[in-house]
């Protein structure tokens, strides 16, 4: 095990805390978009199924449904955790977007 210390004026730590933070205020950026999109992506997915006649309802959601399931395949095989609400929203705004007025 190795551990590296630096001073509080360190070029590379400060470059170090800089990035953390930028990432950080990226994470809260999408969560805080995921937040107010997905319940309006959500909203349009149900419009969209009431829209349709009841044998035709399932076609337009399983494009979204395998995109979504390929992802968490994808993340589980590599290790990862589970598909994020940001992720989510952003597959909804893909296959539901907002109708533009």
């Amino acid at each position: 095990m190795t551990q590296t210390w630096h001073t509080p004026d360190c070029a590379d730590h400060l470059q170090w805390m800089q990035q953390v933070q930028e990432s950080a205020e990226e994470v809260r950026r999408e969560e805080e978009w995921a937040r107010e999109a997905f319940p309006a992506a959500y909203a349009r997915l149900q419009q969209a199924l009431n829209a349709l006649p009841v044998d035709q309802r399932a076609t337009p959601f399983v494009a979204a449904l395998a995109e979504l399931a390929e992802l968490q395949a994808t993340r589980r095989a590599a290790g990862g955790g589970f598909v994020v609400l940001p992720e989510w929203a952003q597959i909804l705004e893909r296959h539901f977007p907002a109708q533009e007025s």
